[in-house]
């Protein structure tokens, strides 16, 4: 990651919240702003929906919607002209708990990274995110085919994702010892079986892959000679026949067999999220048992190798995204960076008194440092498997240095 990819993701990570952000009637306000347009004239196009919004019937949601309206007037009286990419607000009042009356108005304000294509207000229950998505959702996509004579998987590697969308068994039988022309009939049978699952695979191939945004190509795995029978049979739709990268032996079909032929053909992928993580983690290990030097593991050591401006590659999990506090003693002014929910009673190189200095995401924390020291970055999702077991295995932080 730059310091685009970064804002990139701090953007994604906040649509993710405010997704799941729920007003208790059509009080949210989304404003989206176009490069350009003079904030004269949004100032003006407020002002007539304040008018309108008086005239709401419920007094709880009359009034919401004016606090949102009046916040977001406040807030743009900072900005002296729309910025490049235009602006994108969100207000509204927000249930703090499932009682009436718990709601706080919240305002969150974007530079977006694409210009913004025009000018909207809307008014609801919840805030409308599908443009920023819409302008954020370039995550190219590979599609994966894993199928053996018993069964195969399809599947979809985008982003920090791998989507198992289908698992289909054949039905064909395994081997059966039979003579003369009862071995040549149950050989035909058995062809027109194979045959007949290879349709039914290439048609929910088609039917996934054909329409599917931003995808980069197709990988074919299985074991034997299955796979590549699979392709000569040329039952995929013409579109997909070019999109084929390449073919690859597996141990595995089905769905264990898409975990494989993603982990195989990680260093071939370009740009994609989950793959990086794959060959990332790999490249831990690997520095861990031949150069244990080069790699400072736990919070503790990357706090110490970013003091000492050693920080080469920054690796973090999602989990991270959690509340930190930052602490300084009141005695001897040491400070320690620690997750709220393990916060410490005393300092812990003279047991005085801790005072809270800031509070903030331990993730966009080491991000910033990371940003400072112009170190390269790759956070871990939380739900992979290679997130997993980096989390659990180095507990979610570790750098290259």
């Amino acid at each position: 990651m730059d310091k685009k990819q970064v804002e990139r993701y701090r953007i994604l990570k906040l649509l993710k919240e405010l997704s799941t952000k729920v007003g208790r009637g059509t009080e949210f306000v989304s404003l989206y702003i176009p490069p350009g347009r003079p904030l004269g004239d949004v100032s003006a196009n407020l002002r007539e929906e304040y008018g309108t919004a008086n005239n709401i019937k419920s007094r709880t949601t009359r009034k919401n919607v004016l606090d949102a309206l009046e916040s977001i007037q406040q807030r743009l009286k900072l900005f002296r002209e729309v910025p490049p990419n235009g602006l994108v607000m969100f207000c509204g009042a927000v249930p703090q708990g499932e009682a009436a009356g718990s709601e706080k108005t919240e305002i969150f304000v974007l530079e977006p990274p694409k210009p913004v294509p025009f000018y909207l207000y809307r008014c609801d229950s919840r805030f409308y995110l599908d443009p920023l998505l819409a302008s954020l959702s370039d995550e190219k996509a590979v599609g994966l085919i894993a199928l053996g004579r018993d069964e195969a998987g399809i599947g979809v590697v985008s982003g920090k994702d791998l989507r198992v969308l289908d698992v289909m068994t054949s039905g064909v039988p395994g081997k059966v010892r039979v003579g003369g022309q009862s071995a040549r009939r149950y050989q035909r049978v058995l062809e027109q079986l194979v045959h007949e699952f290879f349709v039914r695979v290439a048609e929910r191939a088609n039917k996934e892959f054909v329409e599917m945004p931003n995808l980069q190509g197709i990988f074919v795995g299985g074991p034997g000679p299955t796979k590549e029978d699979f392709i000569k049979e040329g039952l995929l739709d013409y579109r997909l026949k070019d999109k084929i990268i390449d073919i690859i032996d597996l141990g595995y079909s089905g769905e264990e067999g898409l975990r494989e032929l993603v982990n195989k053909i990680a260093p071939k992928l370009k740009d994609v999220s989950y793959a990086e993580e794959i060959e990332t983690f790999e490249e831990l290990k690997q520095a861990l048992f031949e150069h244990p030097e080069s790699v400072a593991l736990g919070q503790q050591e990357v706090d110490k190798a970013f003091k000492q401006g050693n920080v080469k590659k920054l690796l973090i999990s999602e989990a991270f995204d959690v509340p930190f506090l930052l602490m300084k003693c009141d005695k001897c002014d040491y400070e320690i960076f620690v997750r709220a929910s393990e916060r410490p009673d005393k300092c812990p190189a003279c047991e005085g008194g801790l005072t809270i200095v800031k509070e903030e995401s331990g993730l966009d924390h080491y991000l910033d440092l990371a940003l400072e020291v112009g170190a390269d970055i790759l956070v871990f999702s939380a739900h992979s498997e290679s997130g997993e077991q980096f989390l659990r295995s180095y507990s979610g932080i570790a750098a290259f240095i």
